[in-house]
C-alpha cells in the first residue's frame, strides 16, 4: 500500500520523520517499512566495516550520524544517503582490511537517484547530493579547497558540509571523533578566516569587471571572460 502514496507525500512524511529526535530510533526498529519506499538503504544492512575507523555495519552507522546531525531536512537526508554507495564499493586488502574506493560519488549518484524519485526541487537534490559527493573530503581542508568550495557552493554550503562531516565522525569507532575533531574546526576557523578577510571567491566579488577591461583597451567577447 505505501506503493501507492504519491511521490510527494512519501517525500514530506519522511522529512517529518528524519527531522525528529527520534528519527534513528524509528529508523531502526521499522527498517523494512522505509526500504519499500527507499530499497536503495537496504544493502546497509549487515554491511560490516572492518577497518579501524568503523565498529558498526553501515547502517547503525548512517543511523548513528543521523541522529547527530542538526535537525535541518537538507543535513538529515545527506546523513541518511551519505554512505549508501559503500556496500557496492566493499572490498578488502590482503590483510583483511575492508576499503570503500569511491564510495561518495557512487553515493552522490544513488542520491540523486533517489531524490529525483521523491520529486525534490532541482535545487535540494543538487544541494543534498553535493554535500553527500564531498562528506570524505581530506581533514583539516587546505585553504585552496576550502576557496574553491567557498567560490563554487557558498558559505552556507561550507559550514553544513562541515557539520555533516562531524555527525559522520561522531559515529566511528571510539576514539575517532576526538582525534578527527581538531582537523574539523580547523578547517571551520579557516573558512571563517577566508571569509572575513573578504577574499575574492567569484568573478561578483572581482574589484574589476567587464566594464574596467573594456576602458582597459578589451574588446567584449570570450577572451574577456578568459581574462576575468
Amino acid at each position: 500500500l505505501l506503493l501507492e502514496l504519491s511521490h510527494e507525500r512519501v517525500r514530506e512524511e519522511l522529512t517529518k520523520l528524519l527531522c525528529g529526535k527520534d528519527a534513528a530510533k524509528v529508523l531502526r526498529e521499522y527498517g523494512t517499512v522505509v526500504f519499500t519506499v527507499l530499497p536503495e538503504l537496504a544493502p546497509m544492512v549487515g554491511c560490516t566495516q572492518e577497518t579501524p575507523y568503523h565498529c558498526f555495519d553501515v547502517w547503525e552507522h548512517t543511523l548513528r550520524a543521523l541522529s547527530h546531525a542538526p535537525q535541518k531536512p537538507e543535513l538529515r537526508w545527506a546523513a541518511l544517503l551519505h554512505d549508501t554507495g559503500k556496500p557496492g564499493k566493499k572490498t578488502f586488502s590482503p590483510d583483511g582490511v575492508a576499503h570503500f574506493y569511491g564510495h561518495p560519488p557512487e553515493s552522490g549518484r544513488i542520491a540523486r537517484k533517489v531524490l529525483s524519485r521523491l520529486r525534490f526541487s532541482n535545487r535540494e537534490i543538487e544541494w543534498i547530493s553535493t554535500l553527500v559527493d564531498h562528506h570524505e573530503d581530506g581533514l583539516p581542508m587546505k585553504e585552496k579547497h576550502l576557496k574553491k568550495l567557498l567560490g563554487q557552493y557558498g558559505e552556507c554550503f561550507v559550514f553544513q558540509l562541515l557539520d555533516l562531516m562531524e555527525s559522520d565522525m561522531s559515529a566511528k569507532a571510539p576514539g575517532v571523533f576526538q582525534r578527527r575533531l581538531p582537523d574539523l574546526e580547523e578547517s571551520r576557523t579557516l573558512a571563517r578566516t577566508i571569509l572575513a578577510r573578504g577574499d575574492c571567491l567569484t568573478l561578483q566579488d572581482m574589484a574589476l569587471d567587464g566594464e574596467g577591461l573594456k576602458a582597459l583597451g578589451v574588446p567584449s567577447g570570450p577572451r574577456m571572460g578568459e581574462l576575468l
